[in-house]
């Protein structure tokens, strides 16, 4: 259910003064580049991928863009119906949400800092987070519509028996000098000082910190766990192949020098029914839901009128 709803309604709060507008629906809703541009370099940053480290014309990139767009009019489509369900005023809600967006911020004036420069006001977000919470509320009304029995739950977990394997994963923590538009030579000089100094006994996270030059460099580089397929290869084939504890020494993958730390590793195993009764129940629950939420969504877009720029 948090899939469904998390790539149907995105909060995009970083805009872009000169945004374009990349479709219309209705002659009256727009969706601009900036909010896909928001979501996008959101899911780098969840990845410790900077987006400055990218080709911005890879036709992944394009093709990975592109499909943001599609699922946020999708969101606007679904929003159409969700508007005739709102229950009651939302505005203690919509209160309650902006001031845990504004205590992300040291202080008032950082915030309103943020604010100016992006274009934004307080409406705007406010709208946005109503928005939100109106087509959750929805996406929820719709789930407690779905009926799933015990014989469906068991059926569905012998028939997908291999997709409740707990695959090996690893947990590891990065450090990472970014080779984009940079002397490669000089980004190598330092990953091998600082490999060096980690050798010499400074503390790995303490490095991270330090030095590193992505988004996990906060959390002491900690990418938490992760199973193959899930980073690109260079990475993956020094991660699988090291004990806990390990340091690697410095590497390169397309993105830049690395140096990695294992912090634990988890083996391959079948899980029993009852480990997962209740995630296989979530599962059918979900996709209960989706096809009742893209029914909707596809009632909505023959009836509308979208437009997309040339």
């Amino acid at each position: 259910m948090k899939k469904i709803f998390l790539t149907l309604m995105f909060l995009a709060l970083a805009t872009a003064i000169f945004a374009q507008t990349l479709a219309t629906i209705n002659g009256k809703i727009k969706i601009d580049s900036s909010e896909v541009d928001g979501v996008f370099g959101n899911m780098l940053m969840r990845q410790g991928i900077m987006p400055s480290s990218l080709n911005m014309q890879d036709p992944q990139v394009v093709a990975l863009k592109k499909s943001i767009l599609e699922n946020l009019i999708k969101r606007e489509l679904l929003y159409m119906s969700a508007q005739n369900n709102v229950k009651g005023d939302i505005k203690k809600s919509v209160d309650a949400e902006y001031e845990k967006i504004k205590k992300t911020f040291k202080n008032e004036q950082d915030f309103q800092k943020y604010l100016n420069d992006r274009g934004l006001t307080e409406k705007e977000i406010k709208d946005n987070i109503g928005k939100n919470i109106i087509l959750q509320d929805f996406v929820k009304s719709q789930s407690e519509k779905v009926n799933v029995s015990d014989k469906e739950i068991k059926e569905y977990y012998e028939q997908n028996k291999a997709q409740f394997k707990q695959q090996e994963q690893v947990r590891a923590s990065h450090i990472i000098i970014l080779t984009n538009n940079k002397d490669e030579k000089k980004a190598e000089e330092t990953i091998n000082k600082i490999y060096k100094e980690i050798k010499g006994g400074l503390d790995f996270a303490e490095a991270a910190k330090k030095y590193s030059e992505d988004g996990s460099a906060q959390q002491g580089g900690d990418l938490g766990y992760f199973s193959r397929g899930k980073m690109v290869q260079e990475f993956e084939d020094e991660a699988f192949k090291m004990n806990k504890d390990e340091i690697s020494k410095p590497f390169k993958s397309r993105f830049g020098y690395h140096i990695l730390k294992v912090t634990d590793k988890k083996p391959e195993k079948q899980l029993t029914y009852e480990e997962v009764k209740e995630d296989v129940k979530n599962i059918i629950v979900s996709e209960k839901t989706k096809k009742l939420l893209d029914d909707i969504i596809e009632k909505n877009r023959l009836s509308a009128k979208i437009e997309y720029a040339k």
